[in-house]
């Protein structure tokens, strides 16, 4: 029945003889985000027919907003270069015309990928620009959702001072159009914020402002104050509210469907049993946890494993109807034949069938092959970006862990764990760089480099950083440890070497002499004394990494700072490595 209703949506869509018109173009792009939630490749093919009619009868509007939705298609499927470059050709198109209401939704979803990239104050720039066309297009929501992502984007620079005034903003212009989902959404920001400041109270209430107005049939919103309220309470040590809190949202999870939402309250009551020492309670929600994680799993993969069994199922049918109408047609030229001819006719039709039957067998062999390598290999990529998602949950929670740890420490020790969460970020962003290339193993310099000195740039826009490079393939070991090495030197400049420096600039050069890679460090800081030394954990972190991956290590500190090391890591060129 369902493959009936799919077949039923193509036909309407994609029918021979339907007249298009900008109308049903305007509805194929508004449907998308309905669509995307259930079935992201219908949503998907939606963009691409819209675009392609809209080239048709040159529809400017049409093309621009189809190109964006299938930027947030890339986006979601975490090909970020093609997403920012379908983005960015939506965007030019939509300046061409007024539909004010589709940029400001594009300039929005420009900042979300930003955000998910790290370039926080890019996406506040593109969500600044979001907000000037939903002014023009008198579109409420959107001024409150844009202006509620640059609060989000402010807390993770850590400027919670610009993220509240910016929330309250928000709920500013909520009151005044007496916007009721405006306000909720605001409040809960808020108590979000303040959740992060571990002021708990002034959290609940804000809280508490939200639920009180969310409209009724919004229930992802009404899920997510009831999960925020039990984090609240549990960390305040209520924990029988804490629980009621969890259940109510969790209610409202199981009427929804949600699955990602109904495991994050099953971990949650799972983590609040274990805090009350109830154990055995504990790992009865462990258990539906880990259940439904496996089941969304496994029926993702089945679904997606289905879909192209069929695929092969109905093409095979079609290769046999084709091939039993050659036979027939074959069989009727002969008919007409003389009589005469009949014997070596019918040692032609033998021989014939014959070859037709083994090249048949042989096509189907092949067929199947292709098919079981080809599911194989589709076997391997969910897996792969299953075992990417989960690594990268995994750096993200220790990563939150140890942001929770820092604001219990003070002093040498906070400065340290401050180290060791830069140090995780940059092997975060190394992983991200592998998956994007699918090159397991082996990671070049380039890719190491620009990624330190683009991070770099963003946080002190003055810095100059001067790469010299021969670019080489690196053990992905190695190349974090170079990584972290890099990045902890020019950390330490930009901490250290650069006060009352107008220019401040860095050179960084990699080379191969005589068989190993020489790196070379310097700055136009300050310099120091290399007779007084340095026991900062930069200075011991750098230490150790560069006794594990260098040797003949000189460091001077007259006219800047000025590191040279030989690396004793195994390196390949672009020529003689094949993955």
């Amino acid at each position: 029945m369902k493959n009936f209703f799919f077949g039923l949506f193509v036909s309407c869509i994609f029918g021979v003889n339907c007249q298009i018109n900008k109308s049903q173009i305007d509805n194929w792009n508004a449907t998308f985000y309905e669509t995307y939630d259930q079935d992201l490749d219908k949503a998907f093919l939606l963009a691409k027919r819209a675009l392609k009619e809209s080239k048709k009868i040159n529809y400017i509007a049409g093309e621009g907003g189809a190109l964006y939705r299938i930027g947030i298609y890339y986006d979601i499927k975490m090909k970020s270069d093609s997403a920012r470059i379908f983005l960015f050709n939506g965007i030019e198109k939509l300046k061409k015309t007024t539909a004010y209401s589709d940029l400001g939704d594009a300039y929005n979803n420009l900042g979300a990928h930003y955000y998910y990239q790290f370039e926080y104050n890019k996406a506040i720039s593109a969500h600044r620009d979001a907000i000037q066309y939903f002014n023009r297009a008198n579109k409420r929501e959107g001024i409150s959702k844009a202006l509620n992502n640059i609060g989000i984007c402010y807390k993770n620079l850590g400027n919670l001072d610009l993220a509240k005034s910016t929330y309250k903003q928000s709920l500013a212009l909520g009151i005044k159009y007496n916007d009721s989902l405006m306000i909720s959404i605001a409040n809960a920001s808020i108590s979000g914020l303040f959740i992060e400041l571990k002021e708990l109270d002034s959290a609940l209430i804000y809280n508490i402002r939200s639920e009180l107005v969310v409209p009724r049939n919004d229930n992802y919103t009404r899920i997510t104050i009831w999960f925020s309220r039990g984090e609240i309470y549990k960390g305040m040590g209520r924990f029988l509210q804490a629980e009621k809190a969890y259940k109510v949202g969790l209610d409202l999870a199981v009427k929804s469907s949600n699955n990602e939402r109904i495991q994050y309250f099953y971990k949650s009551l799972a983590e609040l049993k274990e805090n009350q020492n109830l154990f055995k309670e504990s790992i009865e929600w462990y258990k539906k946890y880990d259940s439904l994680r496996d089941f969304m799993y496994n029926t993702e993969r089945n679904d997606f494993m289905a879909k192209y069994e069929n695929k092969f199922k109905l093409t095979e049918k079609e290769q046999s109807i084709k091939q039993k109408n050659i036979q027939l047609l074959q069989a009727k030229n002969r008919s007409t034949e003389q009589q005469n001819k009949i014997q070596i006719g019918v040692i032609i039709i033998l021989i014939l069938i014959a070859l037709s039957i083994i090249l048949f067998l042989a096509f189907r062999l092949k067929r199947r092959n292709h098919e079981i390598a080809k599911r194989k290999l589709n076997e391997t990529d969910l897996l792969s970006r299953e075992l990417h998602h989960r690594i990268k949950n995994n750096l993200q929670l220790v990563s939150s862990l140890l942001t929770i740890e820092l604001n219990h420490l003070v002093g040498n020790d906070k400065t340290k764990l401050i180290k060791v969460k830069d140090s995780l970020h940059v092997i975060g962003r190394l992983h991200e760089k592998l998956f994007e290339s699918k090159k397991w193993e082996k990671i070049k310099l380039s890719e190491i480099l620009y990624e330190l000195k683009n991070q770099s740039t963003n946080l002190l826009p003055d810095l100059k950083i001067n790469l010299d490079f021969e670019d080489k393939l690196l053990d992905i070991n190695a190349g974090i440890s170079l990584g972290i090495v890099v990045n902890e030197l020019i950390t330490n400049s930009m901490k250290h070497a650069f006060f009352q420096i107008e220019n401040p600039s860095i050179t960084i050069l990699l080379k191969e002499n005589e068989g190993k890679l020489e790196l070379i460090y310097l700055d136009n800081g300050i310099g120091f004394d290399t007779a007084i030394g340095s026991s900062s954990f930069g200075s011991e972190l750098l230490s150790v990494l560069l006794k594990k991956i260098g040797s003949d290590t000189k460091i001077t500190g007259q006219n800047g700072f000025n590191l040279t090391s030989k690396l004793n890591i195994q390196f390949y060129s672009n020529e003689n490595y094949t993955h």
